[in-house]
């Protein structure tokens, strides 16, 4: 692929990309968490030689990033979180209406989970018409333009940069909407960004070996080059907040948590199948689900709003801060991590941060991530995990010792630096 020449006299320019999770403040994980961390620290983590700018597309041009803690900002973000809240109830009081027909209550909720939608996707609308006057940004030939989110919706933005001489470096956080497609259904937006990275991007990071070697499977072989870092986990220094009320009930025994958004590929049935082979023994723990509404969840939220142990053995809170989730994280007996793929695990090596003992599906990621540290159960074999979860209920809760990860800061500068080694090989 051609691309400009780098001039060593110059500092190279890397111009870090978070657009989309500037506009979804909303979203606190995920992607959207390693967008905010890597933008947070960039310009303090830029190699030696180079120099780092988190930036944003308004629309009409590029521009620094927006302030996180200006007042437009924060009524913006607030009224995105009404309208996410507003969306995640509609959904909620769908499921439960589906399950159960004749309590009719649930239809009325649902009508309040569509105003409140309704309400704060007005309110964020107006607000972001203010926020578009971010410092312009100029990008020129052999800057580097690192898009750190899904771009599909300013490919043309990129495209003019790198028709400029820009050049453009992709985070793809990992492969599942192709390699696992029954678990994304008409993912279109994936397939595009992945079409389009091969064929525009010079090169490809991602966040762990397994997500590498998953992409350059499906890459031609004159294709962009790809490589990996992982991503870092400073959740060990966030002070335990109060608990939320109601779930001082989840920590009375044996609590196990799982975190992650509500969706097929994380597994949350075979866990509440494990679960109930427990209570049906008359094994007295408890399973806290900590996690947004995603996609294809609305069997598993009707089984779950219908269950027998909801709010006594069973709990589910679907929006969580960092200081209450490291409450929980310090009171839970273990981490369930189930999930039949991943690009890394997040939640995994944040819970082992904390002292927290893990019980993670046999998959290749979480092999690489956390190895010999935590303990590993076969997929789709409830009554294995219920032996494993019976194991550790019958146990005293034990404390992880010794488990050292990256901070967020290590994992800015590991992204950089091996990104700015492949554009100057």
């Amino acid at each position: 692929m051609g691309r400009p020449l780098y001039q060593p006299s110059f500092p190279m320019r890397i111009f870090v990309d978070g657009t989309e999770s500037f506009w979804r403040p909303e979203n606190r994980t995920g992607i959207q968490r390693v967008v905010r961390e890597v933008c947070r620290r960039c310009a303090e983590q830029a190699p030696a030689g180079t120099t780092a700018l988190a930036v944003q597309f308004d629309g009409r041009r590029w521009g620094e990033a927006i302030r996180a803690d200006g007042p437009a900002y924060r009524l913006f973000a607030r009224c995105r979180d009404l309208a996410g809240r507003g969306r995640s109830f509609r959904r909620l009081s769908r499921a439960k209406w589906a399950a159960a027909p004749s309590q009719l209550w649930h239809g009325g909720a649902m009508a309040w989970g569509v105003l409140g939608t309704l309400l704060g996707s007005a309110g964020a609308r107006l607000m972001r018409t203010l926020l578009r006057a971010a410092k312009p940004v100029e990008l020129r030939a052999g800057d580097v333009l690192l898009v750190l989110d899904y771009p599909v919706r300013r490919f043309p933005s990129v495209a003019e940069a790198k028709a400029k001489g820009v050049r453009v470096v992709s985070v793809i956080y990992d492969c599942v909407p192709l390699s696992h497609s029954q678990f994304y259904p008409d993912d279109e937006d994936f397939a595009e960004l992945f079409r389009w990275s091969a064929a525009n991007a010079e090169g490809i990071m991602t966040i762990s070996a397994y997500s590498e070697q998953e992409i350059r499977l499906r890459l031609p072989a004159s294709g962009p080059w790809v490589g990996h870092f992982h991503l870092g986990a400073d959740f060990k220094g966030v002070a335990a907040g109060v608990p939320r009320s109601g779930l001082a009930e989840a920590f009375r025994r044996p609590c196990f948590l799982m975190v992650g958004t509500l969706a097929p590929h994380k597994n949350h049935a075979q866990a509440l199948d494990a679960m109930e082979l427990l209570w049906e023994e008359g094994v007295d723990a408890s399973l806290l689900i900590i996690g947004k509404v995603g996609w294809q969840a609305d069997a598993l939220l009707g089984r779950i709003s219908t269950h027998a142990e909801l709010g006594r053995r069973l709990f589910v809170v679907h929006d969580m801060d960092d200081a209450s989730l490291a409450h929980a994280y310090g009171q839970a007996h273990a981490l369930i991590a189930a999930s039949y793929v991943e690009g890394f695990g997040l939640p995994l090596v944040e819970a082992l941060g904390r002292g927290l003992s893990v019980i993670a599906s046999d998959i290749p990621v979480f092999r690489e991530i956390a190895g010999a540290a935590v303990d590993f159960f076969p997929l789709e074999d409830p009554a294995a995990l219920a032996a494993e979860l019976r194991r550790k209920a019958a146990a005293p809760r034990r404390r992880v010792e010794g488990w050292n990860w990256l901070s967020w800061d290590e994992s800015t500068r590991l992204l950089l630096e091996n990104a700015v080694a492949r554009l100057k090989a």
